[in-house]
């Protein structure tokens, strides 16, 4: 007796992702489905963002940063986190 024709397929090259499963993903495929939008539309949607992502890295990298905006930025950061919560020093010291 041979064993089933599905018995004898190759194991997946993908391995298992758990977004796979979830349901956003089909949310957006069904509603992009609905849409009109085909799968080569949506390739080529990506490849513009690609575009758009990649000038703004070119651009960003034409005003480099000195050593202290760093800092200047997480000081403001954390200002603003402080006028947000009271007690940051007791959960400062408690951490």
């Amino acid at each position: 007796m041979s064993p089933a024709p599905e018995d004898l397929s190759p194991p997946s090259a993908r391995r298992e992702l758990r977004t796979r499963n979830a349901g956003w993903p089909h949310a957006i495929a069904r509603w992009l489905a609905s849409a009109g939008m085909k799968p080569n539309q949506i390739s080529l949607a990506s490849l513009v963002f690609a575009a758009i992502a990649a000038w703004a890295f070119y651009r960003a990298g034409r005003y480099p940063m000195r050593s202290g905006d760093m800092f200047i930025f997480m000081g403001e950061r954390v200002r603003r986190l402080r006028e947000l919560d009271p007690d940051w020093r007791e959960k400062l010291r408690a951490a």
